[in-house]
């Protein structure tokens, strides 16, 4: 999906083919995430996008592009944009608070065997919130 937004400067394919791009991205990554989620009984793919808070412009840029006429290419590429921008929000902001987590833990086991700081108080994760070093 980025690639095919990098496709945008300078425009070196036809408008056809950048619809056709875009709608090729935005069908792979709709179907890849709810794909996941389709158990033994078929679901409709917009109830599964919504229970993944999937944009719904995803969901009917989609739908056109599969089953009706390709969409227009700014339809599309605000499509790009939305798909980046829940990209960010539901996987970039959960790998942050992984690692800040994971990092607040490296440091409540960095005291001395038993938890005890060198300065004799005890080192815990809620110690270094309240001091907000992270």
């Amino acid at each position: 999906m980025l690639t095919t937004e990098l496709f945008r400067f300078p425009p070196t394919r036809s408008e056809n083919e950048l619809r056709l791009l875009y709608s090729m991205a935005l069908i792979r990554f709709v179907n890849g995430l709810v794909e996941k989620e389709q158990g033994a009984n078929a679901k409709s793919v917009a109830l599964l996008a919504e229970s993944l808070n999937l944009p719904r412009v995803l969901v009917d840029l989609r739908h056109a592009a599969t089953h009706k006429t390709l969409p227009s290419l700014p339809a599309l590429r605000h499509g790009c944009l939305s798909a980046l921008t829940w990209i960010d929000q539901a996987y970039v902001n959960l790998v942050q608070h992984f690692l800040s987590s994971a990092h607040l833990q490296v440091l409540a086991q960095a005291g001395t065997p038993g938890g005890r700081c060198e300065n004799g108080g005890t080192l815990s994760i809620e110690s270094i919130r309240n001091i907000g070093e992270i």
